[in-house]
């Protein structure tokens, strides 16, 4: 339960045949950055069938998301303006952030009104709200619809970052778009990821004509790195096409997590706020560092894969288990899952 690939698809058929054909056909790399030789027509079939998914007019594909998220920041902003993000945001924003050499301001996680009382206070120059649409290590989703009326009112652009909720949330399992049926334009940035639910590797923008463009000839992340190779490329180009003709998929993702959680509240587990887990991610919290590694000894020794999350990537107190659910847990692994978590966690405190 340690595994970004939600859909279950990191060793599907498709993605295997997609993978083991565009090798044949394109060879195992590119020879080039996406805007010399690196572009073919793999990029172009994954870049419209994301703008079909996400209902966008362009996408742009980087070689990872931190790559994409920091390169895609320090275009929209720079000095003189300002970027406005959840204290919560994955370092690549944050790292974004800083480099863009903005004016780099923080609300508390998923505090609408304190983003309120920043953009009140207007400046010259352009302002983005940068937010992960779900939190990595926290596994709650962003109040979208209050932040995108806000970032309207105030002439604010908004770049969501996908990672996390892309091919996961939502009837279609599109994102937090789907996940609260918003209109298209809602959202001017749409960031996501092609190493989780779509099991490959990489990162995309999917927005307008002229921040594509921009981002394609500027962004150096884009410029100066090599191409995504054809087998990834190809590979995620069909675990894409079998969430669209199999929208279930992250519906049993969803499915599995409300079980996984549920299960977790019965063996009395400190789940951290189960109410507002929308995506595949459970937090469980621990009592300290030292407790949480060696619950997760326990419970590798039991056959079950967890993974222990502490500082910095979570506040000092808050050390957890961030247990992945996928859409091909069965009933008796996520039974057992939650068991030895359980038993694991009585054993390192006792």
């Amino acid at each position: 339960m340690g595994s970004y690939s939600y859909l279950g698809l990191s060793n599907s058929k498709a993605m295997l045949d997609g993978a083991f054909e565009s090798a044949r056909k394109f060879g195992a790399g590119t020879f080039g950055v996406p805007i010399l030789a690196g572009y073919n027509t793999l990029y172009v079939s994954l870049e419209q069938t994301l703008c079909s998914a996400l209902h966008a007019d362009a996408a742009c594909l980087f070689s990872s998301g931190y790559i994409t998220n920091v390169e895609t920041i320090k275009l929209l902003v720079g000095p003189g303006d300002r970027v406005i993000g959840d204290a919560l945001n994955h370092t690549s924003i944050v790292e974004g952030c800083i480099q863009s050499r903005a004016t780099f301001l923080t609300f508390p996680h998923n505090d609408v009104e304190r983003l309120r009382q920043l953009l009140t206070n207007s400046r010259p120059g352009r302002t983005l709200v940068v937010v992960d649409g779900v939190y990595s290590m926290e596994g709650d989703v962003a109040p979208i619809p209050e932040i995108a009326e806000l970032c309207r009112q105030y002439g604010a652009k908004l770049m969501v970052d996908e990672a996390h909720s892309f091919g996961v949330i939502g009837q279609s399992g599109m994102g937090v778009q789907d996940h609260f049926s918003l209109p298209p334009d809602a959202i001017d940035i749409k960031m996501g990821t092609l190493s989780k639910a779509m099991g490959a590797q990489g990162g995309f923008i999917c927005g307008n004509h002229n921040l594509v463009t921009a981002l394609k000839h500027n962004a150096k992340g884009y410029l100066f790195s090599g191409a995504i190779p054809p087998p990834v490329l190809g590979a995620a180009l069909a675990n894409l096409q079998t969430l669209i003709q199999n929208p279930d998929l992250a519906r049993q993702a969803q499915r599995n997590r409300n079980r996984f959680a549920a299960l977790c509240l019965d063996h009395g587990l400190p789940v951290l706020h189960p109410e507002n887990l929308v995506a595949a991610i459970v937090p469980i919290l621990m009592p300290t560092n030292e407790i949480a590694y060696r619950v997760t000894k326990i419970c590798r020794e039991r056959g079950l894969f967890v993974v222990p999350v502490i500082f910095p990537a979570v506040p000092k107190d808050a050390p957890r288990l961030r247990c992945c659910v996928m859409a091909n847990h069965s009933e008796s692994e996520l039974e057992m899952a939650a068991a030895t978590i359980a038993a694991a966690l009585r054993l390192a405190t006792s």
